[in-house]
């Protein structure tokens, strides 16, 4: 077992909305910066926001910031996730200022800054 705390460090997902169910506990998520521990029941999934709708939005909805805790003896966990994205190069004014934007770099620097590969066109 790692010393490590997390399996998944924390980070936000850099698209609209993502829609997470896990078999386990484990997933912490952290508003306004406070970690807390997410516990869902059996019929119960959970969404964060991403920054693309943080952009989006310009600034009025935030990302959620989210990590995978390590556990103290192995277990067997798993997720089913489900990313929402829009198509990245269709115009979008942002939702309160009509800003235009270009998300298809918006979302490319986003999933660079995890260490990715650039979009390949």
């Amino acid at each position: 077992m790692s010393d490590r705390e997390y399996l998944q460090d924390k980070h936000e997902d850099g698209h609209l909305i993502t829609f997470v169910k896990a078999s386990r506990d484990g997933l912490v998520i952290f508003p306004r910066g406070v970690r807390q521990e997410v516990r869902l029941a059996d019929d119960e999934m959970i969404v964060f926001t991403g920054s693309l709708l943080t952009t989006l939005s310009d600034g009025k909805i935030p990302y959620m910031e989210h990590a995978v805790l390590n556990p103290a003896v192995p277990v067997s966990r798993s997720s089913l996730v489900y990313f929402a994205i829009p198509d990245l190069h269709a115009p979008y004014p942002s939702f309160v200022e009509g800003q235009a934007l270009d998300l298809h770099r918006i979302a490319n620097d986003f999933h660079q800054s995890f260490g990715n590969k650039p979009f390949s066109e």
